[in-house]
């Protein structure tokens, strides 16, 4: 949804918070990035995590989220755009598929 994101807040690489907004309201980069510094110094930042699977002691290093126990690259979630487009294609994929299995279930009873 527009308007709505996470944002990560860290400090040394480690996700010590996340933040949310609805509706643009409550936190967007500038003010994230204010709450960051004044909870976790001047060095800290915040990072929009919307899309991510990322939770607080994750790490945020060379762009990417690494989870804390596996040590992997984060879950991308995708966007909502992203998701429609494969609940779209999976849709299409279940409707040929059940097209199929009644035309074959016809077939067998006429026989």
């Amino acid at each position: 949804m527009k308007g709505n994101n996470n944002f990560a807040l860290i400090k040394g690489y480690e996700i010590k918070n996340i933040i949310c907004s609805v509706n643009g309201k409550t936190a967007n980069y500038e003010t994230a990035n204010q709450i960051a510094r004044e909870t976790y110094g001047q060095d800290a930042i915040a990072i929009d995590c919307t899309y991510y699977q990322v939770g607080i002691g994750d790490i945020y290093k060379d762009n990417q989220f690494i989870n804390k126990e596996t040590n992997e690259p984060c879950e991308y979630l995708g966007t909502d755009e992203e998701n429609i487009e494969i609940l779209k294609k999976e849709n299409e994929l279940y409707l040929d598929t059940i097209l199929d299995l009644d035309y074959r279930l016809q077939l067998l009873e006429e026989a």
